[in-house]
């Protein structure tokens, strides 16, 4: 199993840009030197700038663990890109969240990809549970 990172970069003058302290990882999750970082600049970590498509591919990947934030932006967009693109995205439950918009509040995004979007078509949303045992390779 590896752990793999994905940053955006809105741009200079944004707060979320390389070299703003809202980019880095938070401190509690920092990647490790060896651990694999790239950087997207739309929604979708699965957009070819980013390279993370190319790299799984290289490296035979199929199952994808998808956990972050923007629920309703980039982890949606990747994980109907990701499964676009014949991968068999994995949420765990809880392992997401995002802000209130003008729309839904943050909990009902959740709720709404998570337990209505998601299941049965992009990806399977599992519990922690079985999230913990995909990883310690107990598939069953």
């Amino acid at each position: 199993m590896k752990v793999l990172y994905v940053q955006h970069d809105d741009g200079p003058g944004t707060g979320f840009s390389i070299g703003d302290d809202e980019f880095e990882v938070y401190s509690e999750f920092r990647p490790t030197p060896t651990e694999k970082r790239f950087v997207k600049t739309a929604c979708s970590a699965c957009r070819k700038e980013s390279g993370l498509l190319e790299y799984l591919t290289a490296k035979g990947e199929k199952d994808v663990m998808v956990c972050g934030i923007m629920t309703d932006f980039c982890i949606n967009a990747t994980v109907e890109a990701g499964f676009e693109h014949g991968l068999h995205m994995i949420v765990p439950a809880y392992a997401n969240s995002t802000q209130d918009n003008a729309h839904m509040t943050g909990e009902q995004s959740y709720h709404y990809y998570n337990e209505f979007l998601w299941p049965e078509r992009y990806a399977d949303c599992v519990s922690m549970d079985r999230a913990l045992e995909l990883l310690n390779g107990k598939v069953s």
